[in-house]
């Protein structure tokens, strides 16, 4: 981590980070000419009026990616988006797992939302995808969760094992992979078997024999573990290709008993897209889960959807019908596939509140918070998103679609504090929350603010002092959150306030801009403070050059 340069107006000083990067051209041939050589340019940048920030991270430690992440926009509205530095892109590579985006064209609302989805991909890790709504100038940050194979979450069990030769003939021998997923405090154990026949012929995406050593790398989850499911492509708010009725581009919500993932890569990288015969795939399954259609828990002979994940896109599609059936000493499932990608095994929702956009009101601006909320089918069903109130005292956060109750199981929806105080309780249909959420702010007096101004110049020198909005995230140093630090905003002049932090306490705060991470420990006093503080950008950016 790189460390800023800090001037405060205070004892109790903060760092706080900004990394700011730009086009300036005329701006920097300007500077060359006498009288101007010894002015200092106050510079504000923003790719776009509409930004969103947001990291991906490894699903068991929630720290953020240090390696390279392919990234893919997708969405009705990913021809809007533009990188930090003013480019459009929707495929590209990230230094890390930190993306700074923003959207051309009109800002959108809570009326007129936009929506982009992230499908990100690292090697070692099990590619991934979000979701992400924007409605307004700054949104929300995002998280994107990634299984790392080599050491997944609690509830995720990943095998690799080579497959026999392949030839033009196809595979040499047959091929077994049994992998399980360890019984977790709220979860039994999962286990998944891959079965391929002896002469399977693999292909490229171009449709040719793929003849080299291929390795598989088989991983089975715990639908009841609600770690195991941050892992996972299916979210709460997905987008079908095709429905179980034939209906195309459907936004629905998968109530899923089942979830697997499967990837053949030879040596070089290339992936297995399809194979000649069909592979039989048996994976176990929740008891817990409550069939949609029976109300009851599911048991042997229920009916249960297949629904199929295209990495490519972020998108599903239903699949296959299949039944369960006792496997073992527990339920599961058996079917057939032809190629083979992430699958969800249960059944789609039958009623279903669409996502929809709620504004707060009457906390402090820039009160940070966390928000979640339940689907009390089993306990994997629980979505958690973080926030924070903006400078006019509101914020629109966003909860995505759900079903309805089932069975009498209710819904829950909770915001709270990072410091775990709960600012508003509701349980019941989603689809009965009101629109406006008027909260009650915590009592005074047991908190403290810290109002800042970031500035960054260049490091070679260069006369520039730049402001740009970013999203700074912090945490106490004694007990950082377990997955997911709060943040707040800073705005296009360089502003922010870190509002509700508790007194006398050491904190860190954290900025993520492609390959750099900025950090730097405050503690903070009995009374509200302001500092100012500056960061020192490389001088290969373009306006430093």
């Amino acid at each position: 981590m790189k460390k800023s340069l800090l001037s405060f107006n205070n004892p109790a000083g903060i760092l706080l980070l900004l990394v700011l990067m730009t086009g300036c051209k005329a701006i920097t041939d300007m500077t060359k000419v006498e009288p101007f050589a010894n002015v200092t340019y106050k510079l504000k940048y923003q790719p776009a009026k509409t930004l969103v920030q947001g990291l991906i991270v490894d699903a068991k430690t929630g720290v953020p990616l240090t390696v390279p992440v392919q990234i893919l926009i997708t969405g009705k509205d990913a021809g809007r988006i533009v990188t930090f530095e003013g480019k459009a892109l929707r495929n590209f590579t990230a230094d890390r797992g930190s993306l700074y985006l923003g959207l051309t064209g009109t800002v959108p609302s809570v009326l007129a939302p936009a929506e982009i989805k992230i499908v990100a991909d690292a090697a070692g890790y099990i590619p991934s995808s979000v979701t992400v709504p924007l409605v307004q100038e700054l949104n929300t940050p995002f998280t994107l969760a990634l299984v790392k194979e080599s050491a997944p979450p609690a509830g995720v069990g990943v095998k690799t094992e080579a497959l026999p030769a392949a030839t033009a003939a196809g595979l040499t021998a047959a091929k077994q992979i049994t992998v399980s997923a360890p019984a977790t405090a709220n979860s039994a154990p999962v286990q998944a078997t891959i079965e391929f026949p002896k002469n399977t012929i693999l292909r490229d995406d171009k449709g040719n024999p793929i003849i080299a050593t291929v390795t598989a790398t088989v991983s089975t989850y715990s639908t009841q573990s609600s770690t195991a499911m941050l892992g996972t492509a299916i979210g709460s708010n997905i987008q079908l290709a095709k429905d179980a009725d034939g209906k195309t581009d459907v936004k629905a919500t998968l109530q899923p008993a089942g979830y697997l993932s499967v990837e053949l890569t030879d040596a070089k990288g290339t992936k297995v897209s399809a194979f000649s015969n069909p592979v039989m795939v048996s994976t176990g399954i929740s008891s817990e889960f409550v069939h949609p259609i029976t109300k009851q828990k599911v048991k042997a002979g229920d009916d249960l959807q297949v629904y199929v994940y295209d990495e490519k896109t972020g998108v599903w599609a239903y699949e296959q019908m299949t039944k369960a059936e006792m496997l073992g000493s527990g339920l599961g499932v058996k079917f057939s596939v032809t190629h083979f990608s992430d699958r969800a095994i249960g059944w789609q929702a039958q009623n279903r509140c669409d996502a929809n956009y709620f504004n707060v009101t009457g906390l402090p601006a820039g009160l940070a918070f966390e928000y979640e909320f339940r689907e009390n089918f089993y306990p994997g069903n629980v979505y958690r998103y973080q926030s924070a109130i903006g400078a006019d005292g509101t914020v629109s956060i966003y909860f995505p679609g759900a079903s309805l109750d089932a069975a009498g199981r209710s819904m829950s929806v909770e915001l709270f504090t990072p410091s775990g105080i709960s600012l508003y309780k509701y349980t019941g249909s989603l689809c009965a929350l009101p629109l406006l959420l008027r909260l009650t702010p915590p009592a005074a007096g047991n908190t403290v603010n810290v109002a800042a101004v970031a500035k960054a110049t260049c490091e070679n020198g260069k006369k520039f002092e730049i402001t740009s909005p970013a999203t700074i995230y912090y945490a106490k140093v004694s007990s950082p959150p377990p997955f997911g630090w709060p943040s707040t905003q800073f705005g296009p002049d360089g502003k922010g306030t870190f509002v509700g932090l508790e007194p006398n306490t050491d904190y860190e705060a954290r900025l993520y801009y492609g390959e750099d991470v900025f950090s730097q420990p405050f503690k903070t006093g009995t009374t509200n403070t302001t500092l100012t503080f500056e960061y020192q950008i490389r001088g290969d950016v373009s306006f430093c050059k």
